[in-house]
């Protein structure tokens, strides 16, 4: 189990090797990007009576720039700023939300030592896979970024290697430094995510990666009110899995899986006895097919799952934990499925008429692992309570989506998702096997319009 002060050592470790190697640095001009993104929300029935309900419809907007810096041949930085605002949020047209931040923001130290070594040193995204493990979630108004540093590793021949340690929550100096923010110290204890990532291009068509991370939670001290000892409160939660990807241009055919278990603990919530410990397992594997048709158009299929708890063991948790995945979409584009506890069928058909248009649709048939468990969210958290006696049934979701583009950084995007409720979510949301309610089903428009400089 890794305690808080080896993981201190180990990352001020990192960056002082890191620092360790300087060149002579000469500034250039940096190098602009950026991207303007407004999205209008169309939330149709999202609570499943509609009988009383009205559309949610809104706008927001997502306001990216950043600069590349080379200072030197072996030493460059990026910043991103980022703005992300509801059409109409201030109180007038006269009012500064105040609310631009830093997105990333780091320096890239390049062939470390004269080797193939490179270090990434600040606050990034970072994505891996097809992003069930770690993605910056792009969909999302705002992304996902991490703070920390990350070693990167181009192995010749063979693939590429990345190992990194990021922080994720801070207790101390959090009131200190952003006191006049009104930013506090984050209640859930200290928190790190620690991890490594291979993959080996296995030859032409296929590719393998292999990954383990650790999620490190310390929750502070627990005290024996009778004898007046403290113990740390500390947990691991670890994952390890593979992803495989085989591309058959001749064939037009792709094949995809990935699968990966979990084990470590969960801090203790009492003195003197042991956190529950972790039993995950999740899976996907698909494929996806090139139709011979006049016009590019390809058939996929899908099973992913991710394992439920039954609650007869209060000692393990079986329900699989997502970590950092950018999941919007992977089931389904309403967000109402995460990847805890479900089952998930999914058949994909689309249709690429020309470089301009690209049109497809996809159905879902979702099923919960364990019906005692909870059903979740795309963000993980859960949004309906389980019981042994309800049917496994989730719903379905049907979804399309259409994209234009005229030209290359200028994109056009409509998506419309609808849900059809399941036993197990009327079960739920009503009175039971016995009494289920009686619910409608629910839809989300989304239009949107991307340009990118």
């Amino acid at each position: 189990m890794l305690n808080r002060s080896r993981l201190t050592m180990w990352v001020t470790g990192l960056a002082l090797v890191a620092s360790l190697c300087p060149r002579l640095a000469v500034a250039t001009e940096p190098v602009l990007d950026a991207q303007v993104r407004v999205r209008e929300y169309v939330l149709l029935n999202h609570d499943f009576n509609s009988d009383v309900d009205d559309p949610d419809n809104y706008a927001r907007m997502r306001t990216r720039i950043g600069m590349t810096f080379d200072a030197g041949e072996y030493t460059s930085a990026y910043i991103q700023f980022q703005d992300t605002r509801a059409l109409g949020e201030p109180a007038n047209t006269l009012t500064s939300l105040e609310q631009t931040d830093l997105h990333q923001g780091y320096v890239l130290i390049h062939s470390a030592f004269d080797s193939d070594l490179s270090f990434q040193i600040g606050r990034m995204e970072m994505k891996y896979g097809a992003e069930r493990q770690i993605g910056p979630v792009g969909w999302s108004d705002v992304g996902r970024s991490f703070d920390g540093i990350r070693l990167l590793s181009d192995i010749e021949g063979f693939g590429w290697f990345h190992a990194f340690a990021m922080k994720l929550n801070e207790t101390g100096g959090v009131s200190t430094i952003n006191s006049g923010a009104g930013v506090t110290s984050n209640p859930n204890g200290e928190q790190a995510f620690i991890g490594a990532y291979l993959h080996y291009d296995a030859s032409e068509d296929a590719a393998i990666e292999a990954y383990v991370f650790d999620v490190y939670k310390d929750q502070g001290d627990l005290t024996d009110t009778s004898t007046g000892d403290t113990e740390n409160a500390t947990g691991n939660l670890f994952t390890a899995g593979g992803r495989v990807t085989v591309d058959m241009p001749d064939q037009d055919l792709k094949l995809f899986g990935e699968g990966a278990i979990q084990f470590g603990s969960a801090p203790q919530t009492t003195f003197g006895a042991d956190g529950a410990d972790y039993k995950g397992v999740a899976a996907v594997a698909g494929f996806q097919y090139g139709l011979p048709t006049a016009v590019k158009s390809w058939i996929g299929f899908e099973f992913n799952y991710a394992s439920g708890d039954d609650g007869t063991d209060p000692t393990e948790i079986g329900t699989y934990q997502q970590l950092f995945p950018t999941s919007h979409g992977v089931l389904g584009y309403m967000d109402f499925v995460g990847w805890r506890n479900i089952l998930d069928y999914q058949t994909t058909l689309g249709l690429k008429p020309n470089d301009r248009w690209k049109l497809w649709s996809s159905y879902h048939y979702f099923q919960v692992a364990e019906s005692a468990d909870s059903a979740y969210l795309a963000n993980g958290t859960a949004w309906l309570s389980g019981d042994p006696t309800f049917d496994n049934t989730l719903g379905s979701e049907v979804d399309v989506v259409a994209t234009y583009s005229p030209e290359q950084n200028l994109t056009f995007l409509a998506k419309f998702g609808l849900w059809l409720p399941g036993d197990y979510q009327e079960q739920s949301m009503g009175g039971g096997v016995s009494n289920p309610a009686k619910l409608d089903s629910a839809m989300s428009l989304f239009v949107q319009t991307t340009a990118t400089f």
